[in-house]
């Protein structure tokens, strides 16, 4: 997976390059942010397990989304629960 997204990153900046869109410097920058932050994601896993309780048996989930719809100025917050 990995790869995959490495390489649809790559295409990206490429094209945002080509297209005049960044500069090569946001471009380093945008993949530095982002590197970063999936190594921080990954160094706070732990942490987010036990305080969530992830490692638990339960089977009970809930998420709640909030939904903006910019086509007819509203907004929404969806909330699916799982038992």
């Amino acid at each position: 997976m990995g790869i995959g997204a490495y390489s649809v990153a790559v295409g990206v900046a490429f094209l945002r390059l080509y297209n005049g869109r960044h500069w090569l410097n946001d471009v380093i920058a945008g993949a530095g942010v982002g590197i970063l932050s999936a190594r921080i994601g990954y160094w706070m896993l732990p942490l987010y397990q036990r305080w969530f309780k992830w490692d638990s048996p339960c089977s009970d989930i809930m998420v709640i989304s909030p939904v903006y719809n910019p086509a007819e100025h509203s907004f929404s917050i969806n909330l699916a629960y799982t038992f």
